[in-house]
């Protein structure tokens, strides 16, 4: 019976990370792709509903290896972003993050 308590656990602290007013800052696990449209660079915060709008500038990590790929539009850099926000949190609206650090990057097809 633990271990269902493990998972339950893992799943609520998914988006503990993710900071609530600006100019806090949070460690979050996430899929960074690009898109069209006005916020072209936006994060998947893993195991919630959450998509962060990333603000310039892109850490040069990230850059390299969107830069390495044949498609930049075919991959995604999942990792652990340590993000800041640059507008408040809100349900159901696209909070505005930085990109202030990064670990563990790895890149995958984009599903």
């Amino acid at each position: 019976m633990l271990a269902p308590l493990a998972v339950a656990a893992a799943i609520a602290g998914a988006g503990a990370g993710i900071p609530q007013a600006p100019g806090q800052c949070g460690v979050i696990r996430g899929r960074l792709d690009l898109w069209n449209g006005g916020t072209p660079v936006q994060i998947w915060v893993v195991g919630t509903r959450r998509m962060l709008g990333v603000e310039e500038p892109i850490p040069g990590e990230v850059t390299r290896l969107l830069d390495q790929a044949d498609d930049r539009w075919a991959i995604s850099v999942f990792g652990e972003y340590r993000v800041c926000a640059v507008t408040r949190s809100r349900p159901g609206h696209r909070q505005s993050v930085t990109i202030v650090g990064t670990d563990r990057l790895e890149v995958r097809p984009r599903p």
